[in-house]
């Protein structure tokens, strides 16, 4: 019984591991979006159109699921 309870505690040990791990990616993914995006509106604010002008509707789209989930 001891040794059932050790291994649980191991096994819920390891998946609370795994998400910390899952956690720490996302929220380094969510970062370097949110810096993406700010470069972006950094660029079109200073009047160089040329590249944001295809880049615009794509982030506009990106915009919304980043601040929500932030």
């Amino acid at each position: 019984m001891e040794i059932k309870t050790i291994q649980l505690t191991i096994n819920l040990y390891s998946i609370i591991l795994s998400l910390k791990l899952f956690a720490q990616k996302a929220f380094k993914i969510m970062f370097s979006i949110i810096i993406a995006i700010n470069i972006i509106i950094i660029i079109e604010a200073m009047g160089i159109t040329a590249s944001s002008l295809l880049l615009h509707p794509i982030m506009e789209g990106l915009k919304l699921p980043v601040l929500i989930a932030a």
